[in-house]
């Protein structure tokens, strides 16, 4: 995969039209009431976002998983508030990648086993999958299927 491909995913996974459905824009922008799990699922995809964009930075950013870091509980954003810190989040990271060449991808991701193309792609995933447990709970609680 190429700087490019990554970065189309992430804009379309925010914001697009991507193949499996809704994007993140169109599910969490129809949540209607401030459910505590919808906003803790939001807390946790910005905190993994700040974990990618931290290890893109090169700085030694650690979440534990299980831990408070990694699945927030108190001093949750509202829903309006996450989806806004995911867009700009993404517009932060697109611009960080987007100065750095295809080899870089290759590249070892500090403190870590792996690569920056699997973080990125992992990052991707991650949103995806926490996003059908998003449009599931918006489901549950409106009764409208979201997905």
């Amino acid at each position: 995969m190429k700087i490019q491909e990554i970065i189309f995913h992430l804009r379309n996974v925010l914001n697009g039209r991507p193949w499996y459905g809704k994007s993140i824009v169109e599910i969490v922008s129809r949540v209607k009431r401030e459910d505590e799990r919808i906003r803790q699922l939001l807390g946790h995809m910005l905190a993994w976002r700040a974990f990618t964009l931290g290890k893109v930075n090169g700085r030694p950013f650690e979440i534990e998983i299980g831990s408070e870091k990694d699945w927030p509980s108190g001093n949750l954003p509202l829903v309006a508030e996450a989806l806004d810190a995911l867009k700009l989040n993404t517009e932060i990271l697109v611009a960080q990648i987007c100065a750095k060449d295809d080899e870089w991808l290759r590249g070892k991701v500090e403190g870590t086993e792996y690569n920056f193309q699997f973080l990125l792609e992992g990052l991707i995933q991650h949103d995806i999958y926490h996003l059908g447990q998003i449009a599931i709970l918006q489901k549950m609680t409106t009764g409208k299927q979201e997905g």
